[in-house]
């Protein structure tokens, strides 16, 4: 009779197989816990999820993204400052949006409060500079109701942070622009 050999792999490949299975194991159990330590929305959406509505074509599909985000941020107002990488420009690429309507832009007006009301200076100084750029986009937009509604998110943004509005020398100049009455605000020269 002959004899069957049995070969075995080496047990550094057997150990890398294991941590792998491990480390897939352990990220999903951190996902979980991710997804349910920050909340669900009404309609049982995450935050990735409604930021992602948020680039809807559908207006009422932004405006309930915008509505359900802002009772999860209410619900949870002590996480705002960890997720304003993604709140941020999520948000404010809204200011300067041509398909918009009265609704969105009251809920989009409440969702800044929300935000502004329960974040630090010091929080949103990393990401005021994309703040201002969507805002002076509005300004400068053609549509006289973005322009207004850019304005009214740039009198929030004084209000709540007027020590990152003072170093802001191009907000400054935009207010003298619209102030002198010129329709269109000119490019700048580098």
């Amino acid at each position: 009779m002959g004899r069957v050999q049995l070969r075995l792999s080496s047990p550094v490949i057997v150990l890398t197989k294991q941590l792998e299975n491990l480390d897939t194991i352990t990220s999903s159990l951190n996902y979980g816990s991710e997804k349910s330590s920050f909340g669900l929305s009404y309609r049982g959406l995450t935050l990735d999820d409604l930021c992602r509505q948020f680039g809807h074509y559908n207006i009422n599909m932004r405006t309930g993204a915008i509505i359900g985000l802002r009772q999860l941020l209410n619900n949870n107002n002590n996480l705002i400052p960890y997720h304003l990488n993604v709140l941020i420009p999520t948000i404010s690429r809204l200011i300067s949006s041509e398909k918009r309507n009265n609704s969105l832009d009251r809920q989009l007006m409440a969702l800044l409060h929300t935000v502004f009301s329960s974040v630090e200076s010091t929080d949103l100084a990393p990401h005021f500079s994309l703040l201002m750029a969507q805002i002076l986009r509005g300004l400068a937009h053609t549509n006289m109701r973005i322009k207004q509604f850019a304005l009214s998110v740039a009198k929030i943004v004084m209000l709540f942070f007027p020590e990152l509005c003072k170093n802001s020398s191009d907000l400054f100049d935009t207010y003298l622009t619209i102030i002198s009455g010129q329709r269109r605000i000119p490019d700048k020269q580098v």
